[in-house]
């Protein structure tokens, strides 16, 4: 089957993420469930995701500028950060025998309340913003008559993977990879491995918009990327829970524990770090990206 230009493409991928961003931002209002922004913010990043894919392809009056959707994804981030923390603290706490523990616990939720009713009102401060309205505006108004540079003309075999082979680099080349073992989410060189997770996360996203016409393959890749991306995830959670427990003076053995249940959590971390350091599996990496529309969805 022969390839299709980009331009045919394009507008089905960005117009559904659009919706459901749109979608998600009328649920904002009132008090916001967990799972409510945590969609919004999902939605969010498939738009900047595909933004960011297709921006040297797409022609537009003016920039469809990411800057502000990344915003609305910070602040629903460090939300959901909050929620997720607040479940752990939770958990912790209804299996705490310690006094002291609980305590503890007891505090740190107390806090976390606080930092969640601000969390809110910066995420809906984001949600707000003209800027937001304007990219929204100028998205929907280039899916009624899109418009594209050349590229849009070219065969999408021949352009895709040049717009995914930059970002699979800067993956493939992150320092992050060099974090061998199981370290322990509290350390300072732990920074370089949950950097590594928002670039994997960026990935995966960027690949969803295509991942049909990459193959098989690329559904095996996002489901592994998937489960790196949970796998880190849980591991930084824990990290972060830590010194939120640090400051709540809870006992040693506490902090041990949430210690050794984040390196538990990132079992599974070696075998990736292998394989993405293999130099056979790194090409067949790029082969998926290359092999763009050999298969048709």
């Amino acid at each position: 089957m022969t390839s299709p230009n980009l331009a045919d493409l394009i507008p089905d991928i960005i117009r559904p993420r659009l919706e459901r961003l749109e979608n998600g931002l009328i649920e904002m209002d009132g008090e916001p469930e967990e799972e409510t922004t945590h969609q919004l913010r999902v939605s969010a990043r498939r738009v900047d995701a595909a933004l960011n894919t297709f921006a040297a392809v797409m022609a537009t009056a003016e920039p469809c500028r990411v800057r502000p959707i990344r915003r609305v994804e910070r602040r629903l981030g460090n939300l959901r950060d909050l929620d997720v923390l607040g479940q752990a603290m939770k958990r912790d706490l209804a299996e705490a025998g310690d006094d002291e523990l609980r305590a503890a616990l007891g505090r740190a939720l107390d806090r976390l309340k606080e930092g969640r009713a601000d969390a809110i009102r910066r995420a809906r401060r984001a949600v707000a913003r003209p800027a937001l309205r304007r990219v929204r505006e100028r998205l929907a108004d280039w899916l009624r008559e899109p418009r594209f540079g050349v590229l849009g003309r070219l065969p999408a075999a021949a352009v895709v993977p040049d717009l995914y082979l930059p970002m699979l680099g800067s993956v493939l080349i992150h320092p992050g990879w060099g974090l061998a073992g199981t370290p322990a989410p509290d350390l300072e060189e732990a920074g370089m491995l949950h950097a590594l997770r928002r670039r994997l996360k960026a990935l995966r996203y960027r690949i969803e918009c295509m991942a049909d016409w990459f193959g098989s393959d690329a559904g095996v890749w996002l489901d592994e990327l998937h489960a790196m991306q949970d796998t880190l995830g849980s591991w930084h959670d824990d990290g972060v829970l830590l010194g939120w427990l640090a400051r709540a003076q809870a006992p040693d053995q506490a902090i041990d524990r949430v210690r050794e249940r984040a390196r538990a959590a990132l079992a599974p971390w070696e075998g990736w770090r292998q394989r993405y350091l293999d130099p056979v599996e790194r090409q067949r990496m790029r082969a998926t990206l290359i092999g763009f529309g050999r298969v048709a969805p």
